[in-house]
């Protein structure tokens, strides 16, 4: 399997994407001779992104921006799909908030001390299960099992 971000970025410069404009991939996939564990399955089933934005954009205010505009359309197909199929509406489905609430990994991993850098993201979001995250300074990072380990000592 190769990791979509290994090569959106180069496809959007190779197709002549402008400004503004980008990609959606869909991608499932089983891992093999990786490492598993609570947080890694065998079977990926993820949907990405990438989008040609200039260097004044690269913040973390256009990036909410962004989110913001994403949800307005899932938002939008949940009305539609309420709108078609009423018995959607009931407790057993609740429906998505107006607005949706951002958090950095740094304020998920001071939200919760006691828990391994690993996991406080995905815990965090399961208080506040309509929220986005970025890294800590608006960039996306990754957490090891090692990082866990430092964070305990």
């Amino acid at each position: 399997m190769q990791a979509a971000t290994k090569w959106k970025r180069p496809a959007l410069r190779q197709f002549g994407f402008k400004v503004g404009e980008g990609l959606c991939t869909d991608m499932r996939a089983v891992r093999k001779d990786y490492f598993l564990d609570h947080d890694h399955s065998c079977y990926v089933d993820q949907w990405d992104w990438e989008k040609v934005i200039t260097a004044e954009d690269r913040n973390l205010d256009y990036l909410k921006s962004t989110v913001r505009s994403i949800w307005k359309v899932l938002k939008g197909a949940e009305q539609e799909a309420l709108d078609r199929f009423p018995k959607l509406r009931a407790d057993k489905y609740p429906e998505l908030p107006e607005e949706i609430t951002s958090s950095t990994r740094r304020t998920c991993w001071h939200a919760i001390p006691t828990c391994p850098a690993s996991s406080a993201r995905p815990r965090f979001s399961r208080r506040s299960p309509r929220s986005s995250s970025s890294g800590s300074a608006g960039r996306s990072t990754t957490a090891t099992p090692r990082d866990a380990r430092r964070r305990l000592r």
